[in-house]
């Protein structure tokens, strides 16, 4: 019984070594990953800050993509209302063009003026933009826009 308690000492004296060794060696092993720790935690906060910048860049590109197909659909449709613009312009010119064609020769018998002044059967001879040309028994007179009454303006389709 004395071998086997000797026995018994031994092993649990070298399982009480093994023990203390392991326990050791273990926290030897959680210091040093605890020190190597932090400047990977550093690093994970750097990845994660450019990961988070990248993500930006990525939805800036995004909504600049949106930006832009947006702009070059306005510019078509700008495109489109100049064009349109530009035929309604030339529409409106020709028929005011064919309105102030149709008004030559016409006789005026009584036509009073912004001014108040009378003109007794005035003949249209000349209609454009700068005015209008009658032939009256006294000659021919020139007579702009703006001595004209509203209504003459608009009769003869002029802008004030």
């Amino acid at each position: 019984m004395k071998n086997f308690l000797a026995i018994l000492l031994f092993l649990g004296g070298f399982g009480y070594w093994g023990w203390h060794y392991y326990t050791q060696k273990t926290t030897a092993r959680i210091q040093d990953i605890s020190a190597q720790l932090p400047p990977l935690e550093q690093l994970v906060a750097q990845k994660r800050a450019e990961l988070a910048a990248v993500t930006n860049a990525v939805e800036v590109q995004k909504k600049a993509a949106a930006t832009r197909e947006a702009l070059n659909v306005l510019t078509a449709r700008q495109k489109l209302l100049n064009d349109e613009k530009t035929a309604l312009l030339r529409q409106r010119q020709t028929l005011t063009s064919t309105s102030r064609q149709s008004l030559i020769g016409v006789v005026l018998t009584d036509l009073t003026l912004a001014d108040g002044r009378k003109l007794n059967q005035a003949r249209v001879m000349k209609v454009d933009d700068t005015g209008v040309s009658f032939a009256v028994p006294s000659g021919v007179l020139r007579v702009t826009p703006r001595e004209l009454t509203p209504e003459l303006r608009d009769y003869f389709r002029l802008a004030p």
